[in-house]
Formats: C-alpha cells, structure tokens, sequence
C-alpha cells in the first residue's frame, strides 16, 4: 500500500471529517512523486462525493497535489483524464501541469485541450501562474480561440506579451491580435478619464476596465504599426496615467516617439511612476522621465501606492493633503 492509498480513501469516503483530514493529509504529503501524481489525477476524475461545502473541491485539492509532482511521464495521464476532470479548477490545475513541464509534447496537448470544450475560459493566466508561456506556435492558435470572449481578452493580450518577451508570435497572429486590440481600446475609451475614479459607484467593473486597456495597449504595441493604432494609442497618453504608461511604451514600440508633456505627466503620478520607470528602463529610454520622477525616493513612493492600492492593503491610492506637515514640528 502507497502512503497516498489512505488519502484517496479519505476523499472517497462521504464522511466530511474524513475528506477534511485527507484534505489536511495530502497538503503535507507534497511534493508528490510521478507515481502519486498520476494517482492523484485519476482520482480527481472519478465521481467523489460531495463536500460540505459548495467552495471545496476534491477534485481540485487532488489536481493541485498532482501539480507538485509534475514531469513529462504525467503528460499522457493528463490527456486521458481531462474531460472527466469535474471542475472548472481541477481542470485549470491539469493544464497548469502541463505548462511546468514545458516540453514541447506537454505544450502541444495543453494547446489542444485548452481550445476544446468543455468550458470557456477565464482564468487563462492562471494556467502559467508558475511559468512562462512558451512555443508560441502551439500556444497562440489556442490563445486566439478565446479572444472573443470579452472574460477572457485581456489575458490573452497579457500572454501573448509574455510570449513575445522571448519568442516571436508569428505575423499571422499579430494579424488577428492588433484589430482586436485596437477594437478593445475604442471600446473602452469613452469611460477613460484623465485620472482615475476610486469612487467609483462600481469599483471592481472600473478597475477591471482599466486592467483590460492596459492590457490592450501593451499588446498593440507589439503588433505592426498603422495609423489607426497610432492615432489611438495617443489618445490613451492624456487619460488614466496607468494604462497611459503602457501607452507611452506602446508608441516607442511602434517607433513613434511620445510627446515629452504625456512622458512627464505619467511620471508625476505616484501610482502610474514605477510602471513607467521599469517599461522604459527596459526600452533603453530612461532619459525620457524628467529627473526629479527617476529618484530612488521618488521611485520608492510610488511602489508605496502601488502596495497600498491592493484590495487586501488600503485598497486605494492615499490622499495627499497639501496642509498636512510634512515633517513634526521642532
């Protein structure tokens, strides 16, 4: 008997301390060898009964055990139990195995399975939350099969970013990438405003707007130039100072050079700053940030912003009051 045979019965089992204490179990039995992780898999695919509550996930909890002991034996388990696996994450965490391997094989079957049914996507990122994206060739077509699902588009943009961060993506995808980008940029415009709503009446729908142009926008700024894009990437230099930072990298990816007001106006924001710094930094065009935005301090304060807008943090950018003193008085 494998020192994993007690767990699966545990999850097996339709007591809910028991699926509790396999749960607990398995945690601290990873990292997984191949052996247990293909076992872990095709238990995930077998109709287990039911937790006590709708948020746990045997299947799930197994597909992550699984994960630990990815290796290219597991490739060919993963194919075969895919569409049996029965949730949306136990099914994101099988294509997370894949994309650890890394091989072109593994990638080839991620491809495939991540374009077939049974569900769209909108958890795309997640899938290489442990790696990079790799053999664009394989990885685009399947990417694209989703970009008309707007739950999804801005994290294709982002993948096919990371792609083209160490490989071409191919001109026929940029071909079909651009249009889409260009077109979630028109669309997105009209709500963009010169600085950001954090009052917003629905804050969650702004910021998920502004996460998908800048997206957007840096996606474009891989794609073959025209016009049009240029025109609207400019637009997008005097709206919101974040996405108007990827807008800024977009034009000198484009071989379009920024006005210096748009530069200077995006580097003066304390949460738009370090986003700017480090795009430009990796253009080679740090020169084009005015001195006084380029200073540790100044670089330091706006990874401060950057930390306290998380949700789990202030949730927002903190107010500057100009009549607060700056330091206590002697």
């Amino acid at each position: 008997m494998s020192r994993l045979d007690p767990i699966l019965a545990g999850f097996r089992s339709a007591d809910h301390d028991e699926q509790r204490s396999a749960e607990d179990s398995l945690a601290e039995l990873t990292p997984l060898t191949t052996e247990e992780a293909a076992a872990a898999l095709r238990a995930a695919a077998e109709e287990l009964p039911a937790r006590e509550d709708d948020w746990e996930d045997s299947a799930g909890d197994l597909a992550a055990a699984a994960v630990t002991g990815a290796s290219e034996e597991l490739v060919p388990v993963v194919e075969q139990v895919y569409a049996r696996l029965p949730t949306p994450w136990s099914r994101t965490l099988a294509l997370r195995l894949l994309a650890n391997v890394g091989s072109r094989e593994s990638v080839g079957v991620l491809a495939r399975l991540l374009a077939a049914p049974p569900d769209p996507r909108s958890d795309l990122g997640t899938i290489w939350w442990e790696s990079e994206p790799r053999h664009a060739d394989l990885v685009m077509p399947a990417l694209l099969a989703h970009l008309g699902r707007d739950e999804s588009r801005a994290e294709v943009f982002d993948l096919a970013v990371r792609l083209a961060a160490t490989e071409p993506i191919g001109p026929e995808h940029a071909a079909v990438l651009a249009p889409a980008a260009l077109a979630e940029l028109h669309a997105l415009r009209p709500r963009a405003r010169e600085a950001f709503d954090w009052n917003a009446r629905d804050l969650d729908a702004a910021l998920d707007r502004r996460y998908r142009a800048e997206r957007a926008l840096t996606m474009i700024g891989h794609a073959p130039s025209s016009a049009d894009i240029l025109e609207e990437v400019e637009r997008w230099t005097s709206l919101d100072p974040v996405p108007a930072a990827a807008a800024v990298a977009a034009l000198l990816r484009l071989r379009h050079e920024p006005g210096p007001s748009a530069v200077a106006r995006v580097a003066a924001d304390r949460e738009a700053r370090r986003s700017l710094f480090n795009a430009l930094r990796d253009l080679n065009r740090l020169e084009l940030v005015p001195p006084e935005h380029r200073t540790q301090d100044a670089l330091a304060e706006s990874e401060l912003v950057e930390w306290l807008t998380y949700p789990a943090e202030l949730g927002r950018p903190p107010a500057c009051d100009p009549s607060y003193p700056q330091s206590a008085p002697s």
